[in-house]
């Protein structure tokens, strides 16, 4: 059996202002760039960055300003280094008519994720983007 002496220990008590503050975060628009280009009824976000819950809003702020009409997003996400469950969420959110966004050469990190919540049935991908009018 192990003795210790309890009262006898050195102790380190941490108070509120032992702690050191919060680093500040970046700001979502620097997580994440979204650009995005328009042909016709079809539109292209390209994504560069990590898309997570600090940056799924530039995402979603993207999807909200996709033209009215749009027949197909494609989505190309072979630059994002990061994506979470909250950046999965506002990719799945992308659906004109219905229709589940068209996901452009998956990097690493996306086709994992895909592939660990049991999406990467649900979102088609492609390696390249074609797009025809009409």
């Amino acid at each position: 059996m192990i003795g210790l002496d309890v009262d006898s220990s050195p102790r380190t008590d941490l108070t509120a202002s032992a702690v050191p503050a919060a680093l500040p975060l970046p700001a979502p628009a620097d997580l994440l760039r979204v650009t995005t280009v328009v042909a016709g009824r079809h539109v292209l976000l390209l994504l560069e960055g990590d898309c997570d819950i600090a940056s799924a809003r530039v995402l979603e702020a993207a999807a909200a300003a996709v033209p009215a009409g749009v027949r197909t997003v494609a989505v190309d996400v072979s630059r994002l280094a990061f994506l979470d469950c909250a950046g999965l969420q506002a990719l799945l959110a992308l659906a004109p008519g219905g229709q589940p966004p068209v996901l452009v050469d998956p990097s690493r990190p996306v086709r994992y994720l895909l592939e660990v919540a049991g999406q990467a049935g649900v979102l088609p991908a492609r390696l390249d983007v074609v797009t025809t009018e009409g």
